[in-house]
């Protein structure tokens, strides 16, 4: 198991970097899209293929308590990312240069919302839920959000000349995002709040037109200090979805 394991990683882990490849080096969206839907079916037939009931087996259970905490994570995400653009827009790290017609932000938008969806979700697979189905009773809930964080990080292969501050904020998202799994076993609230983060992060850098401002410096620290909360937020918010929506859910 702990060979057909490992092979299962790299698999899933290629296809995913082969998706980022084709997107950064030749901006095909489409083998982008394609690609990191295969991820996500290869996750699945490789559940199958070691005796799991396939993607709930990474935490990803079809139920109707998925509705629920995709939501609560989605929203919660959609607040806090949205909040973190204003204040660096009010504290001028960043400044919105043009803004584009109605209609140009409206079909952006209309794009990047279900287009972030796969990606999302097979990076919440990959960094998060394959882990936890291996790791998590062999180590205590903190070392796995920690391990989890680490290869959310290292997983941003394009980053790593970004800087530090830039890895960090990688690392506390990763925190962020893997509090909710550790603590219900169940990957849907992190993969809503991920959703979240991206879908706000594309429309307010590829939709509106934005430069640095003359607190530039400041713009990575500020959203840092929001996703930090945020982190504290989810662990509190998932323990109570955990005490009063997942008794039966059980974990996979």
């Amino acid at each position: 198991m702990k060979l057909k394991a490992i092979a299962a990683f790299i698999i899933l882990f290629l296809l995913y970097h082969t998706a980022e490849y084709c997107l950064g080096r030749y901006n095909n969206i489409a083998a982008f899209l394609l690609l990191m839907g295969a991820c996500i079916a290869a996750a699945y037939f490789i559940a199958r293929w070691m005796g799991f009931s396939g993607n709930a087996a990474w935490g990803l259970p079809i139920q109707k308590t998925s509705i629920i905490l995709t939501a609560t994570g989605l929203a919660l995400g959609l607040i806090i990312y949205i909040a973190a653009f204003i204040a660096r827009l009010v504290l001028g790290a960043e400044v919105i240069a043009s803004i584009p017609p109605a209609s140009h932000v409206f079909t952006g938008s209309l794009m990047f919302i279900p287009g972030t969806i796969l990606p999302s979700l097979a990076e919440d697979i990959l960094t998060r839920g394959y882990l936890y189905k291996f790791l998590h009773r062999k180590m205590s809930g903190t070392a796995f959000v920690l391990l989890s964080s680490i290869v959310f990080t290292a997983n941003h292969i394009d980053r790593y000349d970004a800087g530090f501050t830039i890895l960090l904020f990688l690392f506390i998202t990763g925190i962020c995002l893997a509090i909710p799994l550790a603590i219900t076993g169940n990957l849907w609230y992190s993969f809503g709040m991920h959703w979240a983060g991206n879908i706000v992060y594309r429309i307010t850098s590829d939709v509106l037109q934005t430069v640095p401002g003359h607190n530039s410096n400041y713009s990575m620290w500020i959203l840092m200090l929001f996703v930090s909360l945020t982190a504290i937020i989810n662990y509190a918010v998932s323990k109570l979805l955990r005490n009063r929506l997942l008794q039966t859910t059980g974990r996979q």
